[in-house]
């Protein structure tokens, strides 16, 4: 696909963050090289079928159209996973003021977990946006996430990006070298930054206690603009409370990034990013 055929998805299904959602929308199609961003609304109904379907999707994906009737989870994937969206932006509502925030819900929710492109979040509360210049990483130790994360920034094609990785270790991982000599933590964490941290190009910082309140404590900091957070598109279990935990608490913008997606981007590098001819 050529470049001038991608665009920046805004999804402005929310009336509360539809004004955070095309902000951010505007810096990150900006930064890819000023992409036209597409806004879509979809009006819950019974919507077109076949051949009609496709024909409003293409509309909206050309800029002629905004409003789509249909079920917004499938509307809204289908256009997620177009090959002209470089980048999907969608509000997360006010997660906080679920009855049960630790669980994961909503209609972004259910389009990120059906998806295979990194979707970006944005807290309704975001006025303005600077772009993805302090990028917060958090990794589990695994060669996939730290793959993962560095794909999806990559596919953000933001230059001078600066990411911290950060590693937290729970009661149940908090390794005996925590209180050891300062000799064996610095050992422990250069293994761990040139095993997994190279790809992301900056530094590593180690936190212990429960994962979620350090990673919601260090995203609300003020010292990020946003966070990328790798995730195995699981709605429940402790790594899917996190995410939900992160939602509620951080104030910047969140880039949900499927596990899989190091795979797809390695195995057709133009689903990446928009820098192909």
């Amino acid at each position: 696909m050529r470049r001038d055929e991608h665009y920046v998805l805004a999804a402005v299904d929310g009336a509360e963050d539809a004004d955070a959602v095309l902000v951010v929308a505007a810096e990150v199609a900006a930064h890819l090289g000023a992409l036209p961003v597409r806004q879509v609304h979809v009006v819950s109904g019974p919507g077109l079928r076949g051949a009609a379907r496709q024909a409003a999707l293409a509309r909206v994906e050309r800029g002629e159209s905004t409003t789509v009737q249909g079920r917004p989870v499938d509307i809204l994937a289908g256009l997620v996973e177009a090959p002209g969206a470089a980048m999907s932006v969608f509000g997360t509502g006010n997660p906080s003021a679920r009855p049960t925030p630790r669980r994961p819900s909503g209609t972004a929710f259910a389009v990120a977990r059906r998806v295979s492109k990194p979707m970006l979040l944005v807290p309704p509360s975001l006025e303005k946006w600077p772009g993805a210049q302090r990028v917060l990483v958090p990794l589990d130790g695994t060669g996939v996430t730290a793959l993962a994360a560095s794909a999806a920034l990559a596919a953000l094609s933001v230059p001078d990006t600066v990411a911290t990785t950060v590693h937290v270790f729970d009661e149940r991982t908090v390794p005996q070298f925590w209180d050891s000599p300062q000799h064996e933590y610095e050992a422990w964490t250069k293994e761990f930054r040139a095993r997994y941290c190279d790809a992301l190009g900056n530094g590593l910082e180690v936190r212990a206690g429960p994962v979620a309140d350090q990673l919601t404590e260090m995203a609300a900091s003020g010292a990020f603009d946003m966070v990328v957070v790798v995730w195995a598109q699981q709605t429940s279990g402790g790594r899917a409370a996190v995410v939900a935990d992160l939602l509620a608490g951080s104030t910047v913008p969140i880039l949900l990034v499927p596990s899989t997606f190091v795979a797809q981007a390695l195995a057709d590098p133009g689903r990446s990013g928009v820098g192909e001819a």
